[in-house]
């Protein structure tokens, strides 16, 4: 499953920290002004310790 974080959304803590192998979570810029980034981003090493692979976006567009 893909899963994406930026100012307007995010998937809840405890589905982040469920990710694993098969799963993405994509970090665009503006999450960083999530007052909950910092518990995203830990949750995020989580996953990917389970194997999910976290990556992050230069740009926060879809395209």
């Amino acid at each position: 499953m893909i899963r994406v974080v930026n100012e307007d959304q995010a998937p809840a803590l405890g589905d982040v920290r469920r990710m694993a192998a098969g799963d993405v979570l994509v970090f665009r810029p503006s999450a960083r002004s999530r007052p909950d980034f910092p518990r995203l981003w830990e949750a995020a090493g989580a996953a990917s310790m389970r194997g999910a692979w976290v990556h992050w976006t230069a740009v926060d567009v879809d395209g």
